[in-house]
């Protein structure tokens, strides 16, 4: 399956401003990995309804495993114990009208800035991705959802 890549000339670099973990109008979905990545943050982590059973729990900060604009999992455990969400952000996915998926890049992340993305970066993102919704992403295509 082809993928069609939006964001041309654009890349990002982190600058560490945490937006990103800010939570600001949207939450962190955990799947089922996620939850058992996240063993030793139980505390941190809340049932909700919808797609997801799990989502990160928040405070007036943003998420509670920020602390000093630095993700406490990724400090204590290593990137690859951070939720597929966190790894993808700042692409996102949706679907065009004829069922091709698109990778988008949200133009409001601080860090985003003129270049070219590595590609190894985005063959990553399309992997954690479908990881993301293993059980759902072929429905997705059909249906033509937004999925950030």
């Amino acid at each position: 399956m082809k993928w069609e890549i939006t964001f041309n000339g654009i890349t990002y670099r982190c600058i560490n401003c945490a937006y990103c973990c800010s939570c600001e109008g949207w939450r962190i979905y955990l799947n089922y990995f996620d939850v058992l990545k996240l063993k030793d943050y139980k505390d941190c982590i809340e049932r909700c309804e919808g797609e997801f059973k799990y989502r990160l729990k928040i405070n007036e900060r943003g998420c509670v495993l920020l602390n000093n604009n630095l993700c406490r999992v990724h400090l204590e455990k290593g990137y690859e114990f951070k939720p597929l969400m966190c790894k993808i952000f700042p692409f996102s996915s949706m679907v065009k009208w004829d069922g091709t998926p698109l990778l988008i890049i949200k133009h409001y992340c601080g860090g985003i800035c003129k270049g070219e993305t590595d590609k190894k970066v985005i063959k990553e993102v399309i992997k954690y991705i479908k990881e993301l919704y293993f059980d759902n992403f072929e429905e997705i295509i059909e249906n033509g959802m937004e999925h950030s």
